[in-house]
C-alpha cells in the first residue's frame, strides 16, 4: 500500500510511481497534484487492487490503460479537472472481467444519470465539483 493522501502533496505524478510493481493500492487523494495521469506507465501495476487520486487538479484524459489492469476494482477520480468520459474499454473491461464485483469508479462533472451520452455509464456514483457531492448512479 502507498498511501500519501492529505500531504499538500504538489507537481505531477512522477511515472516512477507505477515502478511499485507489488503495489495493490495507491493513494494519493486530497492533495494539490496537477497534470495529466502516466499512460503506459500505468499497465506496470498489475497488481494494483486501489487507485485513489480523488480531490487533486489533475487533468487531461482519464487513460484508457486502467482498462487493463486485471485487479483494479476501485478508483476514485472524482473532484480533479479530467476532460471527456470515461474511456469505452474501462467499461468494457469492468463488465467483462468482474461482472458481478463491478468496479466502483467515482468521476466527476457528469451528465444527468438519464442522458444517453452519460461519461459516468459504468461508476458506481457521479460527483458536482461545485457541491462536492457524489451521488450513486442509478
Amino acid at each position: 500500500m502507498f498511501r500519501l493522501n492529505d500531504n499538500k502533496l504538489t507537481g505531477t505524478i512522477p511515472t516512477e510511481l507505477c515502478n511499485m510493481t507489488n503495489a495493490r493500492a495507491i493513494m494519493l487523494e486530497r492533495n494539490a497534484l496537477t497534470g495529466p495521469l502516466p499512460t503506459t506507465e500505468l499497465l506496470q501495476l498489475k497488481l494494483l487492487v486501489q487507485f485513489r487520486i480523488s480531490n487533486n487538479q489533475l487533468t487531461g484524459l482519464i487513460p484508457s490503460q486502467l482498462g487493463e489492469l486485471p485487479n483494479l476494482r476501485l478508483v476514485w477520480l472524482h473532484l480533479n479537472q479530467f476532460t471527456g468520459a470515461l474511456p469505452n474499454v474501462v467499461c468494457e473491461a469492468t463488465s467483462a472481467s468482474a461482472p458481478n464485483t463491478g468496479l466502483n469508479f467515482l468521476q466527476a462533472d457528469c451528465a444527468p444519470i438519464d442522458n444517453p451520452s452519460n461519461p459516468c455509464r459504468c461508476c458506481s456514483a457521479c460527483c458536482d465539483r461545485s457541491t462536492e457531492v457524489c451521488s450513486p448512479v442509478r
